[in-house]
Protein backbone atom coordinates (compact mmCIF):
# COMPACT_ATOMS: atom_id res chain seq x y z
CA UNK A 1 0.00 0.00 0.00
CA UNK A 2 2.87 2.40 0.71
CA UNK A 3 4.26 1.87 -2.77
CA UNK A 4 0.93 2.89 -4.33
CA UNK A 5 0.63 5.86 -1.98
CA UNK A 6 4.07 7.08 -3.01
CA UNK A 7 3.32 6.58 -6.71
CA UNK A 8 0.32 8.93 -6.68
CA UNK A 9 2.25 12.15 -5.96
CA UNK A 10 4.93 11.10 -8.43
CA UNK A 11 2.35 10.59 -11.19
CA UNK A 12 0.72 13.94 -10.40
CA UNK A 13 4.12 15.67 -10.52
CA UNK A 14 4.92 14.08 -13.88
CA UNK A 15 1.53 15.11 -15.31
CA UNK A 16 1.98 18.69 -14.08
CA UNK A 17 5.45 18.87 -15.54
CA UNK A 18 4.24 17.71 -18.96
CA UNK A 19 1.24 20.06 -19.05
CA UNK A 20 1.36 23.49 -17.47
CA UNK A 21 -1.14 23.71 -14.60
CA UNK A 22 -2.86 26.73 -16.14
CA UNK A 23 -3.42 24.80 -19.37
CA UNK A 24 -4.61 21.76 -17.46
CA UNK A 25 -7.14 23.76 -15.45
CA UNK A 26 -8.35 25.47 -18.64
CA UNK A 27 -8.94 22.07 -20.24
CA UNK A 28 -10.80 20.75 -17.21
CA UNK A 29 -12.78 24.00 -16.92
CA UNK A 30 -13.91 23.85 -20.54
CA UNK A 31 -15.00 20.20 -20.24
CA UNK A 32 -18.56 19.20 -19.45
CA UNK A 33 -19.21 18.28 -15.84
CA UNK A 34 -20.61 14.91 -16.86
CA UNK A 35 -17.38 14.06 -18.72
CA UNK A 36 -15.23 14.92 -15.70
CA UNK A 37 -17.60 12.93 -13.44
CA UNK A 38 -17.34 9.90 -15.74
CA UNK A 39 -13.55 10.12 -15.63
CA UNK A 40 -13.69 10.16 -11.83
CA UNK A 41 -16.11 7.21 -11.69
CA UNK A 42 -14.10 5.04 -14.07
CA UNK A 43 -10.85 5.99 -12.33
CA UNK A 44 -12.37 4.86 -9.04
CA UNK A 45 -13.52 1.59 -10.63
CA UNK A 46 -10.06 1.06 -12.13
CA UNK A 47 -8.57 1.51 -8.65
CA UNK A 48 -11.01 -1.00 -7.17
CA UNK A 49 -10.11 -3.50 -9.88
CA UNK A 50 -6.41 -3.00 -9.25
CA UNK A 51 -6.90 -3.42 -5.52
CA UNK A 52 -8.98 -6.57 -6.08
CA UNK A 53 -6.37 -8.03 -8.42
CA UNK A 54 -3.61 -7.41 -5.89
CA UNK A 55 -5.71 -8.92 -3.13
CA UNK A 56 -6.43 -12.04 -5.19
CA UNK A 57 -2.72 -12.44 -5.96
CA UNK A 58 -1.93 -12.11 -2.26
CA UNK A 59 -4.58 -14.64 -1.22
CA UNK A 60 -4.44 -17.25 -4.00
CA UNK A 61 -0.89 -16.83 -5.28
CA UNK A 62 0.34 -15.63 -8.64
CA UNK A 63 -0.73 -18.56 -10.81
CA UNK A 64 -4.18 -19.19 -9.35
CA UNK A 65 -4.99 -15.51 -8.76
CA UNK A 66 -4.16 -14.53 -12.33
CA UNK A 67 -6.13 -17.48 -13.71
CA UNK A 68 -9.20 -16.66 -11.63
CA UNK A 69 -9.06 -12.99 -12.59
CA UNK A 70 -8.73 -13.71 -16.30
CA UNK A 71 -11.62 -16.18 -16.08
CA UNK A 72 -13.87 -13.59 -14.44
CA UNK A 73 -12.86 -11.01 -17.06
CA UNK A 74 -13.70 -13.41 -19.90
CA UNK A 75 -17.08 -14.39 -18.46
CA UNK A 76 -18.12 -10.81 -17.65
CA UNK A 77 -16.73 -9.49 -20.94
CA UNK A 78 -18.74 -12.05 -22.89
CA UNK A 79 -21.95 -11.92 -20.86
CA UNK A 80 -22.26 -8.16 -20.25
CA UNK A 81 -22.59 -7.04 -23.91
CA UNK A 82 -25.30 -9.68 -24.44
CA UNK A 83 -27.14 -8.41 -21.41
CA UNK A 84 -26.84 -4.73 -22.35
CA UNK A 85 -27.87 -5.27 -26.00
CA UNK A 86 -30.81 -7.51 -25.00
CA UNK A 87 -29.55 -10.37 -27.17
CA UNK A 88 -29.94 -13.09 -24.55
CA UNK A 89 -33.19 -14.36 -26.09
CA UNK A 90 -31.60 -15.27 -29.42
CA UNK A 91 -30.18 -18.64 -30.40
CA UNK A 92 -26.65 -17.22 -30.46
CA UNK A 93 -27.21 -15.81 -26.95
CA UNK A 94 -28.23 -19.24 -25.66
CA UNK A 95 -25.22 -20.81 -27.37
CA UNK A 96 -22.83 -18.36 -25.75
CA UNK A 97 -24.46 -18.78 -22.33
CA UNK A 98 -24.19 -22.55 -22.71
CA UNK A 99 -20.52 -22.25 -23.63
CA UNK A 100 -19.86 -20.01 -20.63
CA UNK A 101 -21.65 -22.49 -18.41
CA UNK A 102 -19.54 -25.39 -19.71
CA UNK A 103 -16.32 -23.36 -19.30
CA UNK A 104 -17.31 -22.36 -15.77
CA UNK A 105 -17.93 -25.98 -14.74
CA UNK A 106 -14.67 -27.19 -16.14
Amino acid sequence: MTMMASAIPLNVAICFSLIKPSTLFDIIGSSKTSDVALICVFSFLWGLGTYGFGLSIQIAGLGMGTTLNMGVIVVVGTFLPLLLDSKLDTSSGYTIIGGLFVCTLR
